[in-house]
């Protein structure tokens, strides 16, 4: 009877400590999946109220800016020459910012891939606009309305202005397995498949018009519409072939498609320059460190892609500190390979 006693208060023990312990496991879940929500928010509001970082001499870098400083490294780190031998890929690239300066200031062939609709007409009506200041005198009403000012005037930009290519998918898990696999009819049956789901999401991030169809040829209508469509690959076997022929893998805060970026980087030995942002501990579980310890937040992270290769270095972008109050360090990390450190 004692024993039968004492097994029964151990087992009601047992349980009532794991259910703490369940509880306990999932209000750390909710507070970090808060924390995540927060990063995403502070991290895609445009500029102004939540991010003001400020770069070394004290002036503020707005976040439509950043892709100018990446731009920087990306050049001095690689070279014109190198990142000309053939296309970048520029992972969830987002409207395509980086691709087009790419591709119009530098004459490199980028090419995004991102399930967004691409829009570069922001950024073509701005270098019109310097264009056009640069030959004619324009009233002064009309630069109060249109001039936006910023590293984009420095370029001294000249229409007509070219169109990143535009693959329409997800870079993740199934897109690593359909390219290993390097079967072309596997390859048509993902392609497919990807550019179905790209369609049928609901509208992403920023506010772009949800136009499909066939490339637009010309480069220099502004209009937004026809400018969403330029550029988008719509054949299986030339975005094999931009993906084969890739000289750099390039992600800046690319999410989720974070680790399979460089795990594509590394399985076809390229250059690779990835800036993580969010960590998502609730949706990759699996993450662990070489310690045994999961990853949970930003530093767990840089370490865990940094134990993928004993080659991989980090640098830090120009952006100064995050968030208008100072508190949250700005994700401006970048973690990179040279074609060299495959060789060492």
């Amino acid at each position: 009877m004692m024993v039968m006693y004492t097994l029964m208060s151990f087992l009601h023990g047992h349980c009532a400590w794991s259910g703490i312990v369940g509880n306990l496991r999932k209000e750390i879940d909710r507070k970090e999946k808060k924390i995540e929500d927060l990063e995403r928010l502070e991290w895609n509001v445009l500029e102004g109220d939540f991010i003001n970082p400020m770069n070394k001499s004290g002036k503020y870098t707005p976040r439509r800016q950043r892709i100018f400083v990446l731009r920087s490294f990306l050049l001095e780190t690689f070279g014109l020459d190198y990142m000309k031998r053939g296309c970048v890929l520029d992972v969830a690239g987002g409207k395509g910012d980086l691709s087009w300066l790419l591709t119009n200031a530098d004459g490199i062939e980028s090419v995004v891939i991102d399930p967004r609709v691409t829009d570069h007409s922001k950024l073509v009506r701005e270098a019109v606009w310097h264009a056009e200041q640069s030959t004619m005198e324009v009233p002064e009403e009309v630069i109060a309305e249109r001039g936006p000012q910023g590293p984009l005037e420095a370029l001294k930009l000249q229409p007509p202005y070219g169109d990143a290519r535009h693959l329409r998918i997800f870079l993740d898990h199934h897109l690593l397995k359909a390219f290993k696999n390097d079967d072309e009819d596997d390859w048509a049956f993902f392609w497919k498949a990807a550019n179905d789901r790209a369609e049928g999401l609901p509208e992403m991030g920023h506010h772009q018009p949800r136009k499909t169809g066939a490339p637009d040829e010309s480069i220099t209508d502004t209009n937004s519409a026809s400018i969403a469509c330029a550029g988008r690959v719509l054949d299986s076997s030339i975005a094999r072939d931009l993906l084969k022929s890739s000289s750099l893998i390039v992600g800046f805060h690319p999410d989720e498609a974070t680790e399979p970026c460089i795990d594509l980087a590394l399985s076809q030995r390229i250059p690779f320059a990835v800036v993580p942002c969010c960590v998502f501990p609730t949706l990759f579980t699996s993450r662990v460190l070489k310690s045994g310890r999961p990853v949970r937040n930003y530093d767990q992270f840089i370490q865990f892609i940094k134990e993928k290769h004993p080659k991989i270095r980090q640098s830090v972008l120009d952006f100064g500190p995050g968030g208008s109050s100072g508190l949250i360090e700005p994700r401006n990390k970048v973690l990179f390979m040279l074609s060299s450190d495959y060789d060492e």
